[in-house]
């Protein structure tokens, strides 16, 4: 009798006709069975997305603020400046508390919108809708619709740049809207500043109202009329400590326009006056830069000694105007000398003209 051992559970028992083991039944002639190896280590998937953080004031929301809502921050922040600079170097009143609260309001909100808060944008809407209604309305019943137009300019434009995500044409419209509000702003601070500056001149004594007699020579023999009130004449000690060889020193200070008379003796007569025209321009050559002669002629028809040259020249960066009146007259020669800013050259240019129609040499 043949013993066998079953591979599978390790019976030892006698050979039977089937070959099978007569505890597990399994067949001897069958291989073992492997032992499996262990499944390799797999971290687990999250079943949940990690919750979502609220963010400070100091972190920026994980959704992306608009581009529409940080050019409003800027026009906010601008709009701002622009009350302060009105208050404190223009002097003009800001009406009240609710005008400075609604500044640094502005200024406040203008600056988290920029850094990209996106959760102050409907405090912005809420600031702009009642700036509109309480604004444009004291603006309507004061009768001021200059005001009321910026101010709707101002509303309409950052309403449609806060609300919601402005696609590309209400984009360009808005932004266009509130450029035309900021450069109408810059522009009354311009002019602000400039009549502030004259104000300021005309409460000095370095100005002096011109009398109805008109302009006269102080050391020589000249006269003319003034083009209108808004000319005055600078003080002798004014004139003098900023040009010593002028005579005469006339300014419109609302347009940063002057008129200067400068006589100066030869010594003997006989100057050509294309000559002393040549000496004049030479002169501009040397003091200021990119000089341009853009016209010449006669200053009086009748007059031989006499010509009209208009030039422009750059002075500290500036683009001035000039128009020259140059006269010999036996043996003096006579600079009246017209300049403003190129802006501005064209609004004086006729009073400028005025001055040389009306004046009057000697006894020419």
């Amino acid at each position: 009798m043949n013993f066998v051992r079953c591979l599978q559970c390790g019976l030892r028992h006698s050979e039977r006709s089937d070959r099978r083991c007569p505890r597990c039944h399994a067949e001897l002639d069958a291989a073992p069975a492997a032992e499996e190896a262990p499944a390799p280590y797999r971290s687990p998937s999250a079943s949940l997305a990690p919750p979502r953080t609220f963010s400070s004031f100091n972190q920026q929301d994980e959704e992306t603020i608009s581009l529409g809502a940080r050019i409003a921050g800027v026009v906010l922040i601008l709009n701002a400046l622009t009350s302060f600079y009105t208050s404190f170097v223009l002097q003009v009143s800001l009406a009240g508390p609710n005008r400075f609260v609604s500044a640094v309001v502005d200024l406040i909100l203008g600056g988290l919108l920029v850094l990209g808060q996106r959760k102050v944008v409907p405090l912005c809407i809420a600031r702009v809708v009642l700036g509109a209604v309480f604004f444009l309305g004291m603006s309507i019943y004061s009768g001021d619709f200059a005001s009321a137009a910026m101010q709707l300019a101002l509303s309409g434009s950052l309403l449609g740049l806060l609300w919601g995500t402005p696609g590309s044409a209400r984009l360009g419209l808005s932004s266009a809207l509130a450029a035309a509000y900021v450069l109408s702003a810059g522009f009354f601070l311009h002019m602000g500043t400039r009549v502030r500056s004259a104000e300021a001149l005309l409460s000095s004594k370095d100005i002096e109202v011109i009398g109805e007699a008109g302009v006269q020579g102080v050391a020589y023999d000249y006269r003319f009329e003034a083009p209108s009130a808004l000319w005055y004449v600078r003080s002798q000690e004014v004139t003098k400590r900023e040009n010593p060889v002028a005579d005469q020193w006339l300014v419109r200070p609302d347009k940063d326009a002057h008129f200067i008379i400068i006589v100066e003796s030869f010594g003997e007569p006989g100057v050509d006056v294309a000559d002393y025209q040549k000496a004049v321009l030479d002169n501009l050559k040397n003091a200021a830069t990119r000089v341009e002669v853009l016209e010449t002629g006669k200053l009086f028809e009748d007059y031989e000694q006499s010509r009209r040259v208009r030039a422009r020249a750059a002075v500290m960066g500036m683009s001035i105007d000039y128009t020259y009146g140059l006269v010999v007259f036996g043996d003096q020669g006579y600079q009246f000398i017209g300049f403003a800013g190129q802006g501005e050259f064209l609004s004086v240019a006729a009073e400028f003209q005025h001055m040389f129609d009306t004046l009057v040499i000697g006894e020419r």
